[in-house]
């Protein structure tokens, strides 16, 4: 799971230099996305609204997956990466609006 990722992919981005903390990696509470999604559930539009939120939020994991990734030489540290920016891919093909799950070395 994306949670259970976190400490390892911490981990490899200070190892690689590069500055990424929990509020990078996840979404945290956020009062904006509450009253996004407050107003989305009483216009019928939460489930369209939640969709495009996560969406969004995990695309930004993979951007600092990928920022990461760039940033090391390591293969061991590549192989980690590109498997969480691939699991992180197949959520977003599981959302109706689609996605791709290429690995970062692709994209």
């Amino acid at each position: 799971s994306l949670s259970s990722q976190q400490p390892a992919i911490l981990a490899l981005a200070k190892k690689s230099g590069v500055n990424a903390n929990a509020k990078t990696l996840v979404a945290s509470q956020d009062t904006k996305t509450d009253a996004l999604l407050t107003g989305a559930d009483q216009a019928n539009r939460f489930d369209e609204v939640f969709v495009q939120t996560l969406r969004s939020q995990l695309q930004q994991y993979q951007k600092t997956l990928k920022k990461i990734y760039d940033a090391t030489s390591s293969a061991a540290t590549k192989a980690t990466l590109s498997k969480d920016y691939d699991s992180a891919g197949k959520l977003l093909t599981t959302q109706p609006t689609g996605g791709t799950s290429a690995s970062p070395a692709t994209n």
